[in-house]
Order: C-alpha cells, then sequence, then structure tokens
C-alpha cells in the first residue's frame, strides 16, 4: 500500500512558485534555467 503524501501538489506548485518569485527579485541571483531547477530540487543522493 502506497505511502500517502506528505504534501499535497498543489502545496508543491504553490511553494515552487513563490520561491521563484522571489529568486526574480533578487537581481544578483541567476536566472532559473530547467538544469539548475533539477539540480536544486533533487532527491537523490550525491555520488
Amino acid at each position: 500500500m502506497p505511502r500517502p503524501a506528505a504534501v499535497s501538489a498543489d502545496q508543491i506548485r504553490t511553494t515552487v512558485l513563490a520561491m521563484l518569485a522571489e529568486a526574480e527579485m533578487d537581481a544578483e541571483h541567476a536566472p532559473p534555467t530547467s538544469a539548475r531547477f533539477r539540480k536544486v530540487v533533487s532527491v537523490r543522493k550525491p555520488g
């Protein structure tokens, strides 16, 4: 039996969109790219 999710897809989407909006307000912050997004949200073990 699958384990229930800790948070809903809507909560994840809202959080990610808020983080992207905050990043756009910071002029020194590098622009978001697909590769950077995958690296930041990756749950894989490094190495």
